[in-house]
């Protein structure tokens, strides 16, 4: 199986995901709980995939 190249987020990719969290919190789909740890994955990530909650 062929690897998928991963793809580098920047400040500006994550301040789009970051403020994508915030509305929804605001907007009642997300606890608190939720965005901070979702919060937490965004700033540490170093690619697209890091963004994402494990399942």
């Amino acid at each position: 199986m062929a690897e998928q190249r991963r793809i580098r987020v920047g400040d500006a990719e994550r301040e789009v995901t970051l403020t994508a969290l915030q509305e929804a919190h605001a907007a009642g789909r997300l606890e608190l709980s939720e965005l901070d740890e979702r919060q937490a994955l965004v700033l540490q990530s170093r690619d697209a995939d890091d963004q994402r909650p494990s399942a």
